[in-house]
């Protein structure tokens, strides 16, 4: 059984992207056969999210773009940093990662920072008292078979082509004492989300969908072109 680790070790050493493409397709077609029984979930962020791997505090997810769907807005922005490392893999389409650099010198225009805390289904989104400023220092471009690192607590906001479907697979490993952050309007409110859970049959639908896409088609490369998958 692959793990999480064997992930990770493939991914950072560069020259592994047919084992990591073989996992996902094996995880997504045991889905669709009822061998692995889990349901997608609509992430705020615009994504669907299929957590394939769950162990202690890492994690393995497949995340999916549709293309030239909208993608919802979240309550506070798509600016936000994580609780755990993040290790991003692209299969198909590309990704846009924009690093974001926040300072605690509040200009015309500021952001409140918001913890958020999920429970099952639920994001508790708290409203703290930092104002910060912010503004995209680096953007970091990735295609198909290309992977990027992002530390826990790195602001960060992710973009990917509408013309394009994009799937990655994302690696987290959770840092103890760390916390979701977001940032949004500075007279925001605290306030509660439910994340919407597909059903089993969505999650199917969605498996082959996924796996039709990275079989089958193609996608922009780092630098604009396409390649086969």
């Amino acid at each position: 059984m692959i793990t999480y680790t064997d992930l990770e070790h493939e991914i950072d050493r560069g020259a592994g992207p047919e084992m990591v493409r073989d996992f996902v397709l094996t995880a997504l077609s045991e889905i669709t056969h009822g061998q692995r029984r889990l349901c997608a979930i609509q992430h705020p962020l615009g994504f669907v999210c299929l957590p394939v791997i769950r162990d202690d505090g890492d994690g393995v997810c497949v995340h999916a773009w549709a293309a030239g769907r909208p993608i919802r807005s979240p309550t506070t922005s798509g600016m936000h940093s994580h609780s755990w490392d993040l290790l991003s893999h692209v299969l198909h389409g590309r990704v846009h990662n924009h690093i974001i650099e926040v300072t605690d010198a509040v200009t015309d225009s500021a952001y409140r920072v918001y913890e958020v805390h999920s429970h099952g289904d639920i994001d508790e989104i708290r409203a703290t008292p930092r104002l910060v400023g912010a503004h995209s220092r680096l953007m970091q471009t990735r295609g198909i078979g290309e992977s990027y690192r992002l530390g826990a607590g790195r602001f960060h906001c992710t973009e990917v082509d509408h013309a394009y479907s994009t799937v990655t697979v994302a690696l987290g490993h959770t840092i103890p004492g760390a916390t979701d952050l977001s940032l949004g309007a500075v007279n925001g409110q605290s306030h509660r989300m439910r994340r919407r859970r597909c059903s089993p049959a969505e999650t199917v639908a969605l498996a082959r969908w996924i796996v039709r896409l990275v079989v089958g088609g193609e996608g922009p490369t780092a630098d604009g072109g396409t390649r086969d998958v």
